[in-house]
């Protein structure tokens, strides 16, 4: 029953949120057509940004606790102008708990919980978004929130200036902290400074709650490895082995001396092990040949064992006899879903992802693997798959012939001269 109400209590909640846009657009946890990938995205996309305008970026990922005081959500949800009916029923909810601790046949006393909401509850997850709404955002940085996990950035040509602007983001959100009864865990907290400079020192190191944060060369975030010059060679090399980690527990299972049929074996590397090598392609798979060719490696691999094929056997055949597409062309298609659905995200900050790439650009963006570009007159588009075209949701950009070529014009100018 308790299960039952809590859906009852969190569809009604859920709507009164959506209809009054309670939650800020940068926050992508625990909401409706909202992924991962988007908030990856979003931080890929402000980096290589920076890049593109010869600036570059300090970053810092926040680690949240999630215990929370009741009586500071209930204060919040007054305010929030939640209707007094849930209201209640949440305050009933939150208030007047009590647990213990059981080994065998011996019990704890009765304690009384203070802060949170029980472990694995429905509303839990909504609740947190509504307390951790209000973190403060300093000028000139940006703030990115997935569930527990907050971004600060901030881009300058000079990275002293970005490193002063990163601390005042901090001191600003301790102070919310503290006011909220929320602590930060500085030991998981991590600094990065992007830039693509040969040459860089990097400012000085930063402080939360008196903890010094080193600056470090990557970090994982959201599942992606982010390193100081967005190269990805980090997240592939890291990616390969988890591919082959999950490969030795499946060992017994694909072998070249397995029991198991041939389409049984496909299935579960079309299940269980592509999944890993592809996770958030959509924001990664503009990335250089040479790596992607890494991951295309792995599977050829997979693949021979799985079909007991020669190494003679041509790539092209092994692909169209096991009916996998290749790692690229797998990317290609994951992506062209994934920017198709992202223009139906009700979020403006999530449709101005699906931007096509300029090409004025000297550091490509996620989207350019589509190969949509706009050529540096903002009317004209060129677009090197007619698929793309096709399959585009969004119809308000102009499509003109693309410019003429060096012969042509030289022609022009003769006729002009006579």
């Amino acid at each position: 029953m308790r299960k039952i109400l809590e859906k009852i209590i969190l569809k009604r909640l859920n709507k009164f949120i959506h209809d009054n846009t309670l939650l800020r657009p940068e926050k992508c946890g625990f909401r409706n057509q909202h992924i991962t990938s988007h908030q990856l995205l979003r931080v890929v996309e402000s980096i290589t940004r920076g890049f593109n305008e010869h600036r570059s970026t300090g970053a810092l990922f926040i680690d949240i606790e999630k215990a929370f005081d009741s009586e500071g959500l209930l204060y919040k949800l007054i305010k929030l102008g939640i209707p007094d009916g849930l209201t209640n029923i949440l305050g009933s909810y939150l208030t007047n708990r009590h647990f213990r601790v059981q080994i065998d046949s011996h019990k704890s006393q009765w304690k009384q919980i203070r802060a949170g909401v029980p472990q694995g509850s429905l509303l839990g997850p909504v609740l947190f978004n509504l307390y951790i709404n209000a973190i403060p955002q300093t000028d000139g940085t940006e703030i990115g929130m997935y569930a527990d996990d907050t971004t600060f950035l901030t881009q300058s040509w000079q990275p002293k200036l970005a490193h002063h602007k990163l601390q005042n983001a901090i001191l600003k959100a301790e102070e919310w902290f503290k006011k909220w009864r929320m602590n930060v865990n500085a030991s998981k907290c991590v600094a990065l400074f992007f830039t693509k400079r040969a040459k860089h020192k990097p400012p000085s190191q930063l402080q939360i709650d008196g903890h010094k944060i080193p600056w470090a060369p990557s970090v994982k975030y959201l599942g992606v490895y982010l390193d100081c010059r967005l190269n990805w060679d980090c997240h592939i090399r890291e990616t390969i082995k988890k591919a082959r980690a999950h490969l030795l527990r499946l060992y017994p299972l694909i072998n070249r001396t397995s029991k198991l049929s041939l389409q049984a074996e496909r299935d579960i590397y079309l299940m269980l092990l592509r999944p890993v090598l592809t996770y958030s392609s959509p924001v990664w798979g503009h990335a250089a040949a040479s790596k992607i060719n890494r991951l295309q490696v792995d599977q050829i691999k997979l693949l021979r064992m799985i079909a007991h094929a020669h190494r003679a056997t041509r790539l092209t055949t092994l692909h169209e006899d096991m009916k996998v597409p290749m790692m690229k062309s797998q990317i290609r298609s994951l992506a062209q879903r994934f920017y198709d659905k992202i223009r139906c995200v009700d979020n403006p900050l999530i449709n101005a992802l699906g931007q096509p790439h300029t090409s004025s650009e000297k550091y490509k963006r996620p989207i350019s693997l589509l190969g949509l570009t706009i050529t540096h007159h903002p009317e004209r588009v060129t677009n090197r798959s007619t698929e793309i075209l096709q399959n585009c949701t969004n119809r308000t950009h102009l499509y003109t012939w693309p410019p003429l070529q060096k012969k042509t014009t030289n022609k022009f100018k003769k006729i002009n001269k006579n």
